[in-house]
């Protein structure tokens, strides 16, 4: 990371991913190492009207692989917050930490777009359907701080959480989460600006 020009130690403990060339750091570094390509074409949506008709689509995500708290709810979640919640699991199962030694974290995550399918097939709902179709839950889908809300609602973390913008030059998404300084209250412990934190394309 980087702050005011000085540079910072980052001490990663783990990693996870989801992505078109698997959903685990063994699948997706087994692929790299095979030269394989996540690109091919695109079953998600209709293409028949598109000139590029080929993507990078994940697949194997229409379930939990992991057991949520009872109050985050899979069902709720768009694809976005499910990548990043899988993504988190794998990074804590990794660093070896119990989900009660997670209380006292932050999230920041770096993203570009999400909810855009919650966004299209409610939108599609509206005019085809009317208002009363129209499901609740769509905003709570679709809002931009959705994926680090659904990690701490994931594992039950209490701490500041934030989204943090990407450049178009940049892909994906990135997940970190931090240990806050002890204290009897997450919220009272000068974290009104986020920590200075980086990575890479």
């Amino acid at each position: 990371g980087q702050r005011r020009g000085h540079m910072s130690s980052v001490f990663v403990t783990g990693l996870g991913v989801v992505s078109p060339l698997g959903n685990s750091v063994d699948e997706f570094w087994a692929g790299l190492m095979r030269g394989a390509s996540g690109i091919r074409r695109l079953t998600r949506i209709e293409t028949g009207d598109l000139a590029t008709q080929i993507g990078g689509e994940v697949d194997g995500l229409e379930e939990p692989r992991i057991k949520l708290r009872e109050n985050a709810s899979w069902r709720k979640m768009d694809r976005a917050s499910r990548f990043a919640v899988n993504a988190s699991a794998q990074a804590i199962q990794a660093a070896g930490f119990e989900p009660l030694e997670l209380t006292d974290a932050a999230v920041s995550l770096g993203a570009g777009l999400s909810g855009r399918e919650p966004l299209q097939e409610q939108t599609d709902k509206l005019l085809t359907r009317g208002p009363g179709r129209v499901s609740p839950f769509t905003i709570p889908m679709l809002m931009p701080n959705a994926a680090p809300a659904n990690i701490c609602l994931s594992f039950g973390i209490r701490g500041p959480a934030w989204r943090l913008p990407r450049p178009r030059r940049e892909f994906g998404a990135a997940v970190l989460i931090v240990s806050l300084p002890a204290g009897p209250n997450p919220r009272s412990r000068g974290w009104a600006s986020p920590p200075s934190a980086g990575w890479g394309p």
